[in-house]
């Protein structure tokens, strides 16, 4: 399976109609087919595959399957977009299972990026968000603090801290 196409070419990466065109065009082929392009893409620590792929998992494709290859190429790649939108798919995927990244990016020095990551934790279920993000509430950036105190607005009562 090759990515190119003329009408695919012709948009913007950015351009949701594009990721609608290709994911109607990627229902054609078998899904274990499209799974393993997709690892495929990730792997080759090209950036911007691995955004596209991140922008058709988190629209589109939410296959587990892609969420460990999308944490490798995070692993390895410092571009912020790319990063960016990785975290995106990752809490689109099994946020849970993907805790320890999203806690992981807390301390990166995107704002960005830790801002994600707080909107990323906030979909998991397991973990206990008073505690992963009392360190945020001191963030230098406003951006940071605000996001974390509105996670824990509306974190799991079974997580509130008991006086």
């Amino acid at each position: 399976m090759t990515w190119q196409s003329d009408r695919l070419k012709c948009r913007s990466s950015n351009d949701s109609t594009l990721l609608a065109d290709a994911w109607s065009e990627l229902k054609a082929f078998e899904r274990e087919a499209v799974i393993a392009a997709c690892q495929a893409a990730l792997a080759s620590g090209d950036d911007k595959r691995i955004q596209a792929i991140s922008r058709l998992v988190a629209g589109y494709l939410r296959d587990r399957a892609l969420g460990d290859a999308i944490q490798a190429a995070l692993d390895k790649t410092e571009d912020r977009t790319t990063r960016l939108l990785g975290l995106s798919a990752l809490r689109c995927v099994e946020a849970d299972r993907f805790s320890e990244c999203f806690i992981s990016q807390l301390t990166h020095d995107d704002v960005q990026v830790r801002t994600s990551a707080v909107h990323c934790l906030a979909q998991c279920r397991e973990v206990n968000l008073y505690e992963t993000l009392e360190k945020t509430l001191t963030d230098e950036d406003a951006r940071v603090r605000v996001a974390a105190l509105r996670t824990l607005r509306q974190a799991q009562e079974a997580h509130v801290p008991r006086v």
